[in-house]
């Protein structure tokens, strides 16, 4: 591995870890809610776990910029971007659910190029570096063998206003589907093969840079529901603090498939 691809995804690992050791301490203690202008969820562990990630890059990269669920954007002096979200799940967290993760990725020229995604409570850690596969807990994450099945598995997001998308009328009638409420580790999910494609209506990009990068390495796809690719990012990165990004991720294999048989005339 390229001697800085390592050094990047060894901090990660380091970071995700200490966040989620900081988040276990507050999951078990009342915690302070405070209610956010789009209606989300923010907490003193989500605050204080960001404080902790953007301390620690700003330290050992300074010249890196950052983006953050709580923090918004930092600009870099450099192409380099961490796009950090250290609690996905803030719900879960905030009801007892012991479902939430850390998710931290570094992009070079609007590409991730790591990626890290961290679930305290399993301790199941799911990480990749460009060109040199996905791993969980030191396993290489590798195209799992095609189980005969009638149905396919697809995670869905939790929330949607109310209004329930044609795709998703479809799909029950012909599929299973999970929601654990945590972008991120859907999509870590998916590249393990443990569910088949994940869906974001309304994905931010810290829900899911990290993970992106660990199912592509696993040998998935991530795209918008045309088809088009999401990375390398068509827009500013100050772009997506406030805008919300449409995602399907599958395995390569049934990618294409699930595009046209649910999305084709998705927009």
């Amino acid at each position: 591995m390229d001697n800085s691809l390592a050094e990047y995804l060894d901090f990660a690992i380091k970071v995700s870890k200490d966040a989620g050791k900081l988040n276990l301490a507050f999951f078990e203690k009342p915690k302070k809610i405070r209610i956010k202008k789009d209606n989300s969820l923010v907490t003193e562990a989500d605050i204080q776990s960001e404080t902790l990630v953007r301390n620690k890059i700003t330290k050992r990269f300074p010249e890196h910029g950052i983006l953050g669920e709580e923090s918004g954007l930092k600009k870099s002096t450099s192409h380099y971007y961490w796009c950090i979200d250290p609690l996905d799940g803030t719900t879960n967290f905030v009801r007892g659910i012991p479902v939430f993760a850390v998710s931290i990725a570094l992009l070079y020229r609007n590409k991730p190029i790591v990626g890290v995604v961290y679930d305290p409570v399993s301790k199941n850690l799911f990480c990749a570096a460009k060109g040199e596969g996905s791993f969980l807990n030191n396993t290489s994450l590798k195209p799992p063998k095609i189980i005969p099945q009638k149905e396919l598995m697809f995670a869905v997001q939790s929330e949607y206003d109310g209004r329930v998308p044609g795709y998703l009328n479809q799909i029950l009638k012909k599929a299973k589907i999970r929601s654990i409420g945590v972008a991120s580790l859907h999509v870590c999910y998916v590249a393990a093969g443990w569910v088949d494609c994940y869906i974001g209506d309304r994905c931010s990009l810290w829900d899911i840079a990290g993970g992106s990068i660990i199912l592509t390495e696993a040998g998935g796809v991530i795209s918008k529901p045309n088809g088009k690719k999401i990375f390398p990012l068509e827009c500013d990165i100050s772009t997506y603090v406030d805008t919300s990004i449409r995602c399907i991720a599958a395995r390569k294999n049934k990618h294409k498939k699930i595009l046209s048989e649910y999305f084709s005339s998705y927009t």
